[in-house]
């Protein structure tokens, strides 16, 4: 009977938590304090390098993902959001430290793998479930995807991998499109993949970097009046992923067809998207997170790679004067303006 009336007690707590909460649902704590978890429901430690407001979607699939594992956020299970800029490496380090510190039963990490390092630097011993873009073994996050043998297993989305397919897409569209530029936010995991992403645009060293905004607009102008680029490939990026909106409107007003690596950017007027499914990825996060805190261990548990997917955006490529091939239609998983 106590244990029931806890348990009746720490929900009614963790509403009156919520009423005082942010309406995003992220609390950026910047005073070390811990997120209260009444009786004994489990709190996961979330640790993302993008801001709250563009992460939304993603949160919704990853609360799905820990649904279907029988737990609901603020019933019996807590989450402790928290975010630093996705070149902060210092603060992403400092909020790692801060969620060992509060003693969380697991770390999902998100942005990327400089957090997923924080937390791994921060812990060898609390579960972590990260999403990152390049290969985890590569960077040295895991030994191996069927079994990472440590506290850390999660997502390879494999976005880096993707370039060679991208290039490869955009000539496809267009067999005018034959000088690309890659986009790129320089991180230490792109210095170690640098010689392999010249490979993939056909051995030219052709990678833009932008890591601010006025940076964005002189890549964008340097590759379409400079440069003599006449295609552009967005890498994933949790930079470029808040600005969304920015970069498709820079690459329609320099005319330059851009693929992109997630289809929220052909939603957002973006010509071209090859690349996982950031719902399907947020899921899996979610599943792994639930399954730890059912008792599976992290290093049992194989690195998921996500299946890529070809999003077309008919209006964007009308405007551009762009007529796309019908075999190209063929594979794409969804189509705006058909």
């Amino acid at each position: 009977m106590f244990r029931n009336m806890i348990k009746r007690l720490g929900v009614t707590l963790v509403g009156g938590f919520i009423a005082t909460a942010p309406v995003t649902g992220f609390a950026q704590e910047r005073n070390n304090q811990c997120k209260p978890s009444p009786g004994d429901v489990p709190v996961i430690g979330f640790l993302a390098s993008t801001s709250p407001e563009n992460m939304q979607p993603s949160v919704a699939a990853f609360r799905q993902g820990l649904k279907e594992t029988g737990y609901v956020e603020n019933q019996n299970v807590i989450v402790d959001y928290r975010s630093a800029s996705a070149n902060n490496f210092t603060a992403q380090d400092d909020l790692a430290t801060q969620l060992v510190n509060c003693k969380v039963a697991v770390i999902v990490t998100s942005g990327g793998t400089p957090p997923a390092n924080a937390a791994k630097n921060a812990t060898t011993t609390i579960p972590i479930v990260f999403a990152t873009g390049f290969d985890p073994v590569r960077t040295g996050l895991v030994p191996s995807y069927d079994r990472p043998n440590t506290n850390a297993t999660g997502v390879a989305m494999q976005t880096a991998a993707g370039v060679a397919a991208r290039r490869e897409l955009l000539t496809e569209l267009s067999s005018r499109i034959d000088n690309v530029g890659l986009l790129m936010n320089e991180t230490p995991a792109l210095r170690a993949q640098r010689a392999d992403l010249i490979k993939d645009l056909g051995g030219k060293d052709q990678i833009l970097l932008a890591s601010n905004d006025t940076e964005l607009k002189d890549r964008f102008q340097d590759a379409a009046r400079t440069l003599g680029y006449n295609g552009m490939i967005v890498t994933a990026n949790p930079f470029f992923g808040t600005r969304r909106s920015e970069i498709v409107e820079l690459a329609a007003s320099n005319k330059l067809p851009t693929i992109y690596p997630w289809s929220e950017y052909v939603d957002a007027g973006g010509l071209i998207s090859y690349g996982v499914s950031l719902t399907s990825t947020y899921r899996d996060l979610g599943l792994y997170a639930g399954r730890i805190l059912n008792g599976a261990q992290p290093a049992s548990l194989p690195i998921l790679t996500s299946r890529f997917e070809l999003a077309i955006n008919l209006i964007t490529a009308r405007r551009l004067g762009l007529t796309v091939p019908p075999e190209l239609m063929k594979r794409a998983s969804y189509v705006i303006g058909n």
